[in-house]
C-alpha cells in the first residue's frame, strides 16, 4: 500500500470517529466494540460511477491563498467553492475538519490558518 493510500485510509478513519458518538468511541477503546468493514451492495444492474464533477485544483488555490495579503482578498477568493472544496483545501493545509463546519466556518479557517498567521506574527514581530 502506497503512503497516498495510507493517509487516505486515516482520513477516512478520522472521518468515521468525527461522526461516531462519544459513547462508541470509548466503547471502541475499552475493547467492548470493535470496527468492521463492511462492502455496500451494487445496485442495479451494470451500475456506471459517475465521473466527479469538473473541479479546481485546490492545491493552486490553497498556494494562491497562502500569497495573498489581507483576509478580505482571502474570503473573496473562496467564496465561490462549495463545502466539500473547502473541506479538501483545509485538509490540503492540515486545518482540522469537523463534520458540523459550514462553508463559512471552512472558510474563516483558512483564511485564519494562512493569511491570519502571517498577518499576526508580522503585527507580533513588529
Amino acid at each position: 500500500m502506497e503512503q497516498k493510500e495510507i493517509a487516505r485510509l486515516f482520513r477516512m478513519l478520522a472521518d468515521l470517529i468525527e461522526r461516531s458518538s462519544s459513547g462508541d468511541v470509548d466503547a471502541l477503546l475499552s475493547g467492548r466494540a470493535s470496527l468492521q468493514i463492511a462492502v455496500p451492495e451494487r445496485r442495479g444492474h451494470g451500475a456506471v460511477k459517475r465521473p466527479p464533477p469538473a473541479h479546481r485544483d485546490m492545491k493552486e488555490i490553497v498556494n494562491l491563498l497562502q500569497t495573498l495579503e489581507t483576509r478580505d482578498e482571502g474570503l473573496a477568493l473562496l467564496k465561490h467553492l462549495t463545502k466539500k472544496e473547502l473541506e479538501v483545501a483545509a485538509r490540503l493545509m492540515d486545518l482540522p475538519v469537523i463534520r458540523d463546519d459550514d462553508a463559512e466556518r471552512l472558510m474563516r479557517k483558512l483564511v485564519e490558518g494562512s493569511i491570519g498567521a502571517r498577518l499576526n506574527s508580522r503585527a507580533i514581530r513588529g
